[in-house]
């Protein structure tokens, strides 16, 4: 039985992997797809006070783990990520912020993964 986390991996995978083979920046999707690809427990969990502090107004954001709640994002960030907490979901629709599919994060010129 594939639960929805599994799902989920298995898409940004094949994703990234198409994205190591050509496009823009295949080394930097090589390194996301590693962290991807890592047990649970190893990737990265990014809370929003950390993003707030590493990340600036309109950037294309991508965290290849979870985020989650703790503190407060204060601008407008594209961001893509493997997971999120129902309360930073929330949190990042309700101040502005897009939430994007992988899919949309490859194709986006400037890109920062954020671990």
């Amino acid at each position: 039985m594939v639960n929805k986390e599994n799902a989920d991996v298995r898409l940004w995978l094949a994703v990234l992997s198409e994205a190591t083979k050509g496009g823009h920046h295949p080394a930097l999707w090589l390194k996301v797809s590693r962290e991807v690809s890592a047990p649970t427990r190893y990737r990265p969990e990014v809370d929003l006070g950390k993003l707030d502090r590493l990340t600036k107004e309109g950037e294309n954001i991508v965290v290849p783990g979870k985020v989650l709640s703790g503190g407060r994002l204060g601008h407008k960030i594209s961001i893509a990520a493997v997971g999120f907490s129902e309360a930073a979901r929330s949190s990042l629709l309700s101040s502005g912020c897009s939430i994007l599919s992988i899919n949309e994060m490859v194709g986006a010129e400037q890109v920062r993964v954020i671990i």
